[in-house]
């Protein structure tokens, strides 16, 4: 039995969302590949929506997970940036962008959007307030806790519960 978060369809909304503001340009910062959820299935959402656009390119670059690795990594990718919007794996990965900008003296939004995955109330705290798709974590907490007692009470339990999640626009992304 297992609960999941509806990582693909987070990717996919996303995509979408970036699309519409008139982007074309995307660089996609992304964690390693074994990570199934992070690094394929949101990416994989994320590439669906941008291939329905005809002229959209997009560079993909493997970041950790770690801030400060991420941030060191953002720090030598931003000088040389060529896309208008930069999708972020995780909102973790978002702030050391975020931050890796600052220090570069370039503007979120002015410079390039900026996007992220987790909807961490951080991400509303900083300046500006990161774009992210939120995730239904209390949900997920209560669905385990009903589930394991269903379990331990001999019921049945659906073998799998897919949780949605929800974009949240702020401040770090504009229309191009």
């Amino acid at each position: 039995y297992h609960i999941v978060h509806e990582e693909y369809q987070a990717g996919y909304k996303l995509g979408k969302y970036a699309t519409r503001l008139g982007h074309k340009d995307f660089l996609y910062l992304n964690v390693f590949e074994a990570d199934v959820a992070v690094g394929q299935l949101r990416k994989n959402g994320v590439l669906a929506a941008l291939k329905e656009e005809k002229e959209s390119s997009v560079e993909m670059v493997e970041v950790s997970f770690s801030f400060e690795k991420a941030y060191e990594q953002a720090l030598k990718l931003l000088p040389t940036l060529k896309a208008t919007y930069i999708f972020c794996a995780t909102d973790n990965i978002a702030l050391a962008v975020l931050k890796a900008a600052h220090k570069l003296g370039l503007e979120v939004p002015t410079a390039f959007s900026l996007s992220g995955f987790g909807g961490y109330q951080i991400t509303s705290i900083v300046t500006p307030s990161i774009t992210t798709v939120k995730y239904a974590y209390k949900e997920l907490g209560q669905v385990a806790v009903q589930n394991l007692i269903k379990l331990l009470d001999g019921e049945e339990v659906p073998e799998e519960v897919q949780l949605t999640n929800e974009l949240i626009t702020n401040e770090s992304t504009q229309q191009y």
